[in-house]
């Protein structure tokens, strides 16, 4: 079996899907001869098609932020350090669950203590997006997501968004949902990171915390490092119409400068104590070479 006839363009419906063929690759019985020439003149390449699949890191997109923000001075900057604290900065991003459960109910069949098992409905888990990050020096990331939430969510003592109070907001307007969550496509690539894999596109997301704010005194305890888990929960999309969105944010991804043995690393040489152009690798070998 050739390695063109082992990968599948599409999958039983007709839908564009790339993968392994399940018609091979059943080699969990006797165990074939790999590789071996078979009576027709064909190789036996099976053991391609058993390829197990790995789960690789999901790359976060924000493809809507709160619309409140439009109410600030600066609402560009305030749009570039949200996406930025939910794109790049969480060092790992949880939930994200799609799996079917199918749930049953059941009645006896005779007397033999058999039953027969009825569909009563299928569902998908309820979306619960958390995400982990390390609080940085200055703690601007609890600072921001305090003012997130009592601007754009409700203040705790005047129990309405601070936002409405600014002069740029605008009095009158629906204050709906959009002006304070957020939506991202959170997407799993394969190996090469230009084909998606999976995809899962969660809107009416909001933080349920801006970060525990805690402090204390133990004179014989190390200092600590903050961490936040941030859960956002959401409503979950999943499907193929959402890997194909996925694969549209996957092909905009810009990758210039990520491959090491093609960046040449700027060196500011003001301040050196010893100019470059007297160092050497191997200045003996050099000064040898020099006198041959």
């Amino acid at each position: 079996m050739r390695l063109n006839t082992a990968v599948r363009d599409t999958d039983l419906h007709g839908v564009k899907h790339t993968a392994l063929d399940l018609k091979y690759g059943s080699q969990q019985g006797a165990l074939p001869v790999l590789g071996a020439k078979m009576p027709d003149g064909k190789t036996y390449g099976e053991w391609i098609n058993n390829a197990a699949h790995i789960s690789r890191q999901v790359i976060p997109f924000v493809l809507e932020t709160p619309k409140f923000f439009e109410f600030f001075p600066n609402p560009k900057d305030w749009v570039e350090t949200f996406i930025s604290i939910f794109e790049v900065h969480p060092e790992t991003i949880d939930g994200l669950d799609a799996t079917l459960t199918v749930e049953k109910d059941q009645h006896n069949v005779g007397g033999g203590g058999q039953v027969q098992h009825e569909i009563t409905n299928v569902k998908r888990p309820e979306s619960a997006v958390k995400y982990t990050l390390r609080e940085k020096d200055g703690k601007p990331i609890n600072r921001f997501l305090d003012l997130y939430i009592r601007y754009g969510i409700q203040d705790p003592n005047v129990k309405k968004p601070l936002v409405t109070l600014l002069p740029g907001f605008k009095k009158g307007i629906l204050y709906t949902p959009d002006y304070y969550t957020f939506s991202t496509i959170f997407v799993e690539p394969d190996i090469t990171h230009c084909r998606v894999v999976e995809a899962y596109l969660v809107i009416n997301q909001s933080p349920n915390t801006a970060g525990a704010v805690t402090s204390k005194r133990d004179l014989s305890a190390a200092g600590e490092m903050v961490v936040y888990d941030i859960e956002t929960g959401g409503i979950m999309m999943y499907g193929q119409s959402i890997r194909e969105l996925g694969q549209v944010m996957l092909d905009k991804l810009t990758a210039t400068y990520i491959n090491p043995d093609n960046v040449v690393p700027a060196v500011d040489t003001t301040n050196m104590t010893a100019a470059v152009t007297d160092s050497k690798f191997n200045y003996s070998i050099d000064k040898d070479r020099a006198k041959a």
